[in-house]
């Protein structure tokens, strides 16, 4: 018990105002002393007067301490009452704290010592942005499972129909050919997905250098063309030869495939798909265009 906060207090106070008590005893004493030297008498009535003044003093020490030390433990439990109350509160929640209670956070009653008050606020900002984390986190992981889940479903039926039907080795070839195309879209995704959760983490640093633009953006969009041949769709970049940006070739590059690749998913045959760009100012405008139906706004 004397590590707890509210026993130090007490056990310092009560030294403090035990200490005062013997100074004070010590000092009527000293100046008793005094007193009785600088007055005329015998020796024999100075030394009883300073006998009754001890006895006196020592009364009134014995008496005075217990009030003291009893001063001390109510003054010392009054003090430390509301601030020992707060850091309970916080000991309580950050006992039930979980990702299941996300709104979980520490009371912060008024009166408080701006100490703990500023504690209390900083544990709650530390708790808000944990809850934004994991949210974020729930966001990711879900965003991933529903995109790979297509692909997955698509791959798997694929297989087994081979599995289950004979076919020739042509046409075992031409099936294999197809799920190794389908596997490098699950690669590719999964490249994107990890980029983005290291962008997201403050992995990847931004690294930004001189680019070729049109260089750029046909590299990127190169491995969709077989994707939006398949769908009977058109894909079309059209750029301005020697273009020069000023970015990060990855993650601009990401972004570019993200558009195309979510065109091209969601775009009906026969439609066209286009890469362009424009400048605006000192600016250089990447735009990836197609007239689908859009999403709808419920």
């Amino acid at each position: 018990r004397l590590r707890s906060l509210r026993a130090r207090v007490s056990l310092f106070y009560a030294a403090l105002r035990s200490g005062a008590l013997l100074a004070f005893c010590a000092g009527s004493y000293a100046v008793a002393v005094v007193t009785e030297a600088r007055e005329s008498e015998p020796e024999a009535d100075k030394e009883r007067e300073l006998a009754a003044v001890r006895a006196l003093l020592l009364r009134g020490f014995l008496g005075g301490l217990p009030l003291a030390i009893g001063a001390a433990v109510g003054g010392s439990a009054w003090m430390t009452g509301r601030t020992l109350r707060a850091l309970e509160a916080v000991v309580r929640t950050a006992g039930r704290l979980g990702l299941e209670r996300p709104g979980e956070r520490i009371p912060c009653p008024a009166g408080l010592t701006s100490e703990v008050e500023g504690m209390v606020r900083a544990l709650n900002e530390a708790l808000a942005r944990i809850d934004r984390a994991a949210a974020e986190l729930r966001r990711f992981v879900g965003d991933a499972a529903h995109e790979l889940r297509t692909p997955l479903a698509a791959l798997m039926l694929d297989l087994e129909l081979c599995l289950q039907r004979p076919r020739d080795a042509a046409a075992l070839q031409e099936r294999l050919g197809e799920a190794l195309e389908q596997l490098g879209e699950l690669a590719r995704l999964l490249d994107v997905l990890m980029t983005l959760a290291r962008v997201d983490a403050g992995e990847l640093p931004v690294q930004c250098r001189p680019l070729d633009v049109e260089s750029l953006l046909r590299e990127v969009v190169a491995p969709y063309e077989a994707l939006a041949a398949e769908r009977a769709q058109r894909l079309v970049v059209q750029v301005e030869g020697g273009l020069k940006a000023q970015s990060d070739p990855l993650l601009l590059g990401r972004v570019v495939a993200n558009l195309v690749d979510n065109a091209c998913k969601f775009l009906p045959a026969n439609k066209l798909v286009q890469v362009l760009t424009r400048r605006k100012g000192t600016q250089l405008v990447i735009a990836v265009v197609d007239n689908s139906p859009g999403l709808s706004q419920k």
